[in-house]
């Protein structure tokens, strides 16, 4: 009689506490993401000011972010609804009335990992096919506009080394997308100590697709131009070719975005794993080919998109460990429990987290051969965490 009453009453058990913590994720990623999107409606209305975008082009934009958006807010979500709702039973000394009938922790956690491996696959679905495909066109949606613009007010790129100091500063009154045509082109090289080693000035400059190169006419090259002394060199030109490495090229100016251009950036949470993979597989292949001063810089930049391919399986396993870490972070004593708790706890350990997932992915991205380890020592830890408050609480 005992067991079958067990057998009624444990599924029961299953689905009060699924309920109340997917309506418990579905508050948290509603306000998380909410969060994400008065912070990209702010940003958009800032571009929209500075840049003259058009009102509908930057609503397009903070559409295109949504995806993404999703996708950061998850974990954050699936942490704060297994805090909430296990804080919120504590209080009502439901989890204390259930452990006195015979239930484990883990077996009060069946149910909300259930649900967190169908987020987990959810997440992952979503940072392959639908966040990818929405950064692209945001891209490119950003890139056409502001050719539009350069064609009548000019643009400034800045270009970054991979420790994030300035190489190259680009700007021009206009530029004419049609005929591959700087209009008063200004080109500024830094040092490694954020110093102006080199500028250019022209009054044109013109691409030469077969060379690779941009013809300038009429204006100088100037040496160490932030100095007044001797060391500061003006030496004017007619016309001359100009061939620095990474330099912009027009299709950066008038052409489609593309993903390649975010993995060169190391923005590998804007591309896919296969994206990245196939990026990889092309270094690779060209790596023998290289010079010894270019295959140093390669193999840094395999082993990043090395760190990029491992950070996205990571994603999914980071999805149920914020439950793992949850549900006995929400455990509590009934005298000690209090529903604004759950808030104050997901977000201290949401900004431990991504503090410590950033600085791993910052030496992750810095090309290290064991770039690998970074994409899943964040996991690690919080799998650590989660297991001895289980333990503790167990």
């Amino acid at each position: 009689m005992r067991r079958g009453v067990r057998r009624r009453v444990l599924p029961i058990v299953d689905s009060y506490l699924l309920w109340s913590f997917f309506l418990s994720a579905a508050r948290g990623l509603g306000w998380f993401a909410g969060l994400f999107l008065a912070f990209a409606v702010v940003s958009s209305a800032k571009r929209v000011a500075q840049e003259d975008l058009s009102l509908i082009l930057g609503l397009q934009a903070i559409a295109l972010q949504i995806p993404r958006m999703v996708l950061f807010t998850i974990p954050a979500a699936l942490l704060f609804g297994a805090v909430s709702t296990f804080v919120e039973m504590s209080s009502k000394g439901e989890t204390t009335a259930m452990m006195a009938g015979g239930m484990s922790v883990w077996r009060l956690m069946r149910a909300p990992l259930l649900l967190s491996v169908a987020l987990a696959l959810f997440a992952f679905w979503l940072q392959e096919a639908a966040v990818p495909g929405a950064e692209l066109q945001k891209g490119n949606l950003l890139r056409r506009a502001g050719t539009d613009i350069a064609k009548k007010k000019g643009f400034k790129i800045v270009d970054t080394r991979d420790n994030g100091s300035i190489e190259r500063v680009v700007q021009a009154k206009s530029f004419d997308p049609e005929n591959n045509v700087l209009i008063e082109p200004r080109i500024q090289i830094y040092r490694l100590d954020n110093t102006v080693e080199t500028e250019i000035k022209a009054q044109t400059g013109q691409w030469n697709e077969q060379a690779g190169v941009w013809r300038f006419k009429t204006g100088s090259i100037r040496t160490n131009p932030e100095r007044k002394d001797l060391n500061s060199v003006n030496v004017p030109f007619s016309e001359t070719d100009i061939r620095v490495a990474q330099m912009i090229a027009p299709q950066r100016l008038g052409g489609d975005f593309s993903a390649r251009d975010q993995i060169e950036k190391n923005n590998f949470e804007m591309v896919s794993w296969q994206q990245l993979t196939a990026y990889r597989a092309e270094k690779i292949a060209e790596l023998p080919k290289l010079p010894a001063k270019e295959r140093e810089r390669a193999e840094k930049k395999i082993h990043a998109t090395t760190y990029g391919i491992h950070d996205k399986w990571a994603l999914p396993f980071t999805v149920i460990a914020m439950v793992l870490v949850g549900i006995p972070l929400g455990i509590r004593p009934q005298r000690t429990a209090s529903p604004g708790m759950a808030m104050g706890l997901s977000l201290m350990v949401m900004l431990s987290y991504y503090l410590f997932w950033t600085i791993c992915a910052q030496f992750g991205k810095m090309g290290f051969s064991f770039a690998a380890l970074f994409a899943w020592l964040p996991l690690l830890v919080l799998l650590g965490f989660g297991l001895l408050l289980l333990k503790k609480k167990s």
